[in-house]
């Protein structure tokens, strides 16, 4: 019985992994002129921007508002951030629940503090497992 290999050889799969792709020439349109901020502060300034503008209506809705109006809550103009923050604080997801309470109140510390007992306590437990285990 003859053994099948299941690898290819590289330039097989080099010749698939091209297949179909066109390289860019001179003025093509889908080079990226302006490219990727160079910075990470850069696209911190950008995200801020776009945070800070005022969210709009994406569609017309039974309320009246239409497409492209501005999203107001008591008598202010929400911006992107308000919006993303309050649709957190509103979702069924936990983990965008949870991400909503530490923006708003700090991340909980992931380190554990000790006290001085704290040794007295974890021996304690100790020794009742063992008890348990034996």
């Amino acid at each position: 019985m003859s053994k099948q290999s299941n690898t290819e050889s590289k330039e097989s799969k080099k010749k698939r992994q091209t297949a179909g792709l066109i390289p860019f020439v001179k003025g093509d349109p889908r080079i990226n002129r302006k490219g990727r901020p160079k910075k990470f502060d850069e696209l911190r300034k950008l995200s801020q921007q776009v945070a800070n503008e005022v969210a709009l209506h994406l569609q017309d809705d039974r309320f009246g508002n239409k497409k492209g109006d501005p999203v107001v809550i008591n008598g202010h103009k929400v911006t992107i951030a308000e919006a993303i923050l309050r649709k957190w604080s509103r979702s069924k997801d936990a983990r965008l629940q949870m991400r909503f309470v530490e923006v708003a109140y700090g991340k909980v510390p992931d380190e554990i503090l000790g006290t001085p007992d704290s040794k007295e306590i974890i021996d304690k437990l100790n020794d009742i497992t063992e008890a348990l285990t034996d």
